[in-house]
């Protein structure tokens, strides 16, 4: 059984390289060059100022969801929900 849970900063390089492994699985890495430094960056905002939440099983990040909340450029008090990615390693994926 895996437990969802905030991200924190500790948690930032295990991220970027399911990061990588989201990306390298993704059609448009055919089209767009995987840049490490971008992801890391991204990830690092996500966590500090966005929405980030991991999936643990046995104390180890098996999965994650990125993504950012802002207001609606039609009504700025209103705001949305954007995920920006989501993952879950291979051999975990079918579980709860």
């Amino acid at each position: 059984m895996s437990t969802i849970r905030a991200a924190t900063p500790d948690d930032i390089d295990t991220l970027v390289e399911m990061g990588r492994e989201f990306f390298a699985s993704a059609p448009y890495s055919r089209f767009i060059a995987y840049d490490p430094d971008s992801i890391r960056d991204a990830v690092i905002g996500m966590v500090q100022f966005g929405c980030a939440l991991v999936a643990e099983a046995g104390g180890q990040i098996v999965g994650f969801i990125v993504g950012h909340m802002a207001p609606t450029w039609f009504n700025r008090s209103q705001c949305v929900a954007t995920e920006f990615a989501w993952w879950v390693a291979p051999d975990h994926r079918g579980s709860t």
